[in-house]
C-alpha cells in the first residue's frame, strides 16, 4: 500500500521546539549542571574549583540551540549511563536530580495536552527525538504508544532507521504515519524520504528552522491544531513527494 493510499493510523513526534520550547528548559537546566554532578558522576562536581564552575556557566550561558544540545546530550549520558549504578537505575524514574530533573520541567505549549489526547483516542502516538527528555517525567508518558529517541535507537535523525525502528514497535508502516516536527531535513525531508507522511511545525515564538531559498513552496503549520484541522481535512492524502536535503 502506498504512502498515497494508506489511511493514517499513527501520529509521530519530535519533542524539543515541537511539544515545548527548548531553550528555557535547557537554559535552566544548565544552571543546575554543579547539582546533577554531584548527584550523579560520583566526586566530580567536588573536584572542580568554583571558579571553574564560574567559567563554565558562562560559556553555557553564551552558547547556541546547536551547542546547548550538545552539551546537554553530553550530561545526559554521563549522568544517565556510565555512572549509574543497577540499584540507582532502578530509582532513576521516580527520584530523579540535578540536570536530569532539571531538563524534564518543560513549558508545554497550550494545545499539546488537549490535541494529544484526542489523537490518543484515535492514532497511535510515536514519540521520535534526538533529545533526551523523559515524557513519563513530563507527565505525556501515558499518551504515546511509542517513545523512541537516538539513545534508545542508536542512531539519530535523519537516519531512517529510527523512523522504521519506531513505526515497527507501533505496529503500522511508514506509509500509514504522519510525522510532525519543526525542522525541515531532520523531521519533514528524513520523514518523507522514508515514505512517511510529514508536517512542519514552526511555533511563533522560534525562528523558522525551513530549507531557505529556492524551496518548495510550503508553509509550516503554526500548531498542532492547525495540523489537526488539515488531519481532519484530508489535507495529508495523498502525500507531498520527497523533498531535497
Amino acid at each position: 500500500m502506498s504512502a498515497a493510499t494508506a489511511p493514517i493510523r499513527a501520529i509521530s513526534l519530535d519533542l524539543d521546539d515541537t511539544l515545548w520550547p527548548m531553550m528555557p528548559t535547557l537554559q535552566a537546566a544548565g544552571r543546575n549542571w554543579p547539582t546533577g554532578l554531584a548527584s550523579e558522576p560520583p566526586r566530580t562536581a567536588t573536584l572542580m574549583a568554583t571558579g571553574e564552575r564560574a567559567r563554565i556557566r558562562k560559556a553555557l550561558q553564551a552558547l547556541t540551540r546547536t551547542g546547548l544540545m550538545t552539551w546537554a546530550g553530553c550530561v545526559a549520558r554521563c549522568c544517565s549511563t556510565r555512572w549509574r549504578s543497577p540499584a540507582r537505575t532502578r530509582h532513576w524514574p521516580t527520584r530523579p536530580t540535578g540536570f536530569h530533573a532539571a531538563r524534564q520541567q518543560v513549558r508545554l505549549y497550550p494545545d499539546v495536552r488537549v490535541v494529544l489526547s484526542r489523537w490518543a483516542r484515535d492514532y497511535r502516538l510515536i514519540a521520535i527525538s534526538n533529545g533526551n527528555a523523559d515524557l513519563d517525567m513530563i507527565g505525556l508518558g501515558g499518551l504515546f504508544h511509542v517513545k523512541q529517541s537516538a539513545a534508545l535507537a542508536g542512531m539519530p535523525k535523519p537516519d531512517p532507521r529510527i523512523f522504521a525502528l519506531a513505526c515497527e514497535q507501533a505496529g503500522v508502516s511508514a506509509a500509514q504515519t504522519l510525522h510532525i516536527g519543526d525542522d525541515w531535513h531532520l523531521d519533514v525531508c528524513a520523514a518523507r524520504a522514508c515514505g512517511m507522511r510529514a508536517a512542519w511545525i514552526c511555533r511563533p515564538d522560534l525562528k523558522v528552522k525551513g530549507p531557505g531559498d529556492g524551496a518548495p513552496d510550503e508553509a509550516p503549520f503554526a500548531d498542532l491544531e492547525s495540523i489537526e484541522q488539515a488531519l481532519r481535512a484530508g489535507h495529508f492524502d495523498p502525500a507531498r513527494p520527497a523533498c531535497d536535503q
